[in-house]
């Protein structure tokens, strides 16, 4: 039987392992991240889409096309895009046609107007006392000026990297490394939006997170996901996903109010103050929940709402209903993927299986 001592040791160690794997260095993508861009940059590039091709473009189409690797810069994502509906466009083309929508033309001011920021200056002054703070960020460096250069709190930026900072683009690392210099890439944490942001990380070296909001795709009870859109494929193989953990905020009201982060394996919850980043993630029991753990699409899903910091009873919760759902489906032979969030609401409506 472990002794008090024993145990307060125990406890000292998980904390010290906490410690130790608390980043020094932070480094922030911005749109997204730090400033909403969903009627700035994402309404730009739909209208630009919409008026190359003469056809009605959607938010659904557009996280699709946001979720391919190689999409982050706007410009290449409408240029692709375009030309897959058999207009083929230039980089050059698509960045024309995007400006008159985002700057504006004829002296009409155009959607940049719109930009809010997701960050209060209070909120980084915090992180700035206890991190290194730096941005990497597809923007130009007129785009960045243009909301941060009168914005007082940008003064706790160490560095900013613009694209037209470095050589190569996301997902290429080179902004981050041009950030980290000859300092270990394991001190740093890169946060991000986009499947770009986590290789970009992942070929820099650097722990990653990926930012969620209330309004993003692939979050539960949220109207218009994308299957395998947005921060869910932050998650994709090949990423070191003992680094990966989820921050949410509260992107439709008041920003940053809920945050969750990463510990080594073993260490306690922790959760003392709003902006702490050493917190863990309740572990799934997978023997509560056999027939969610054999079918790999359902295990996928319920191990991303874990990542996203989830409280146990909800898992739990998930778990015992998406077993019942599925043990129904094999008695009634009766399938649906869940590649879609909306997919849980069939449990609702479906017989509490035998």
């Amino acid at each position: 039987m472990p002794t008090k001592k024993s145990a307060a040791v125990k406890r000292s160690a998980q904390r010290r392992n906490v410690l130790e794997r608390t980043p020094k260095i932070l480094i922030f993508d911005v749109d997204g991240v730090m400033v909403d861009v969903r009627e700035t940059f994402w309404l730009s590039a739909l209208q630009t889409v919409r008026e190359l091709t003469g056809k009605r473009a959607t938010w659904d189409e557009l996280h699709a096309w946001k979720s391919k690797p190689g999409n982050n810069d706007d410009w290449s994502m409408i240029s692709n895009w375009v030309t897959a509906l058999g207009h083929p466009i230039s980089y050059e083309e698509a960045r024309a046609a995007f400006q008159k929508f985002y700057w504006g033309t004829d002296g009409k001011p155009g959607n940049v107007v719109k930009e809010k920021l997701l960050v209060t200056g209070k909120q980084l002054e915090t992180w700035a006392a206890r991190f290194e703070i730096n941005l990497f960020t597809g923007r130009t460096r007129k785009e960045y000026s243009y909301t941060f250069q009168k914005w007082p709190p940008a003064k706790y930026f160490r560095m900013v990297v613009t694209m037209d900072d470095v050589k190569r683009k996301k997902p290429a690392p080179d902004g981050v490394l041009k950030i980290l210099g000859k300092r270990d890439p394991k001190s740093a944490l890169y946060l991000g939006d986009n499947i770009d942001d986590a290789l970009s990380a992942r070929a820099a070296g650097v722990p990653f997170m990926g930012i969620l909001g209330p309004q993003d795709p692939d979050l539960p009870g949220e109207g218009g996901a994308v299957p395998g859109a947005g921060c869910a494929r932050l998650a994709a193989p090949g990423l070191p996903t003992s680094t990966i953990g989820f921050i949410m905020w509260n992107r439709a009201g008041s920003p940053a109010r809920r945050i969750v982060g990463f510990g080594p394996r073993g260490a306690e919850p922790k959760m003392e103050e709003p902006m702490a980043l050493e917190f863990s993630i309740c572990q799934l029991r997978w023997e509560r929940y056999q027939q969610v753990s054999k079918d790999p699409h359902v295990r996928e899903w319920l191990q991303f709402q874990a990542a996203r910091g989830l409280a146990a009873n909800t898992l739990d919760a998930y778990g015992r209903d998406l077993d019942s759902y599925l043990r129904f489906s094999g008695v009634h032979r009766y399938f649906v993927r869940l590649g879609h969030p909306k997919h849980v609401g069939y449990l609702h409506s479906a017989p509490p299986a035998s």
